[in-house]
C-alpha cells in the first residue's frame, strides 16, 4: 500500500503540493496554494542544473518541498501580499461633522 501511494505522489507533483498545502493553516495555505507552477517551475530548474553539470538529477518533488524555506519567502512578501489586510489590524475613522 505505502508503495503504491508512493508510486502515486511521485508520479502527481501537484497532488504532492496539494497535500502539503492542507496540512498547513488557512492563510498559509491560500497563499501557496496559487505559486504551485511557480516552485515547480525552480524545481524542475534546479533538475535542470543538475542536468546541465553532468549530474543525474537526483531528489523527487517532495524531498524538494521539505527543504523549501517556506516561511523565509511568506515573510519576504508585504504583508498585503500575504493576504493581510491592514484595515483589520487599524479601521478607518469615521467623523461625524454636526
Amino acid at each position: 500500500m505505502a508503495t503504491a501511494l508512493s508510486s502515486f505522489l511521485g508520479d502527481n507533483p501537484q497532488a504532492v503540493f496539494q497535500s502539503r498545502m492542507a496540512r498547513s493553516t488557512p492563510q498559509f495555505g491560500r497563499f501557496w496554494g496559487n505559486r504551485y507552477n511557480d516552485i515547480y517551475g525552480q524545481y524542475m530548474g534546479q533538475q535542470a542544473q543538475q542536468a546541465q553539470m553532468g549530474q543525474m538529477p537526483s531528489g523527487d518533488f517532495n524531498s524538494f518541498l521539505e527543504q523549501y524555506p517556506w516561511l523565509d519567502k511568506f515573510y519576504s512578501y508585504s504583508p498585503y501580499q500575504r493576504g493581510l489586510s491592514m484595515n483589520r489590524m487599524a479601521p478607518t475613522t469615521r467623523f461625524l461633522n454636526y
